[in-house]
């Protein structure tokens, strides 16, 4: 991760903040999270298509009108 991040500050800092979160948190409570993230992300993901094909079909009804 060192090589990734760069050898700057910035770097160091969110190495020790992703160890320190790793390291205090159980396997299967990070396994969960991550599952529950996913389904929200989907959730999300298809609420936002849906969105954008609402606009779809709404220019495509001005356009057909005008």
């Amino acid at each position: 991760m060192h090589n990734f991040l760069g050898s700057n500050m910035f770097g160091f800092l969110i190495q020790s903040t992703y160890l320190s979160f790793m390291s205090c948190q159980p396997t299967e409570k990070l396994i969960t999270d991550i599952a529950v993230l996913e389904l929200e992300f989907i959730c999300l993901e298809q609420h936002l298509r849906t969105l954008y094909r609402h606009s779809f079909y709404q220019q495509l009804c001005d356009t057909i009108s005008a």
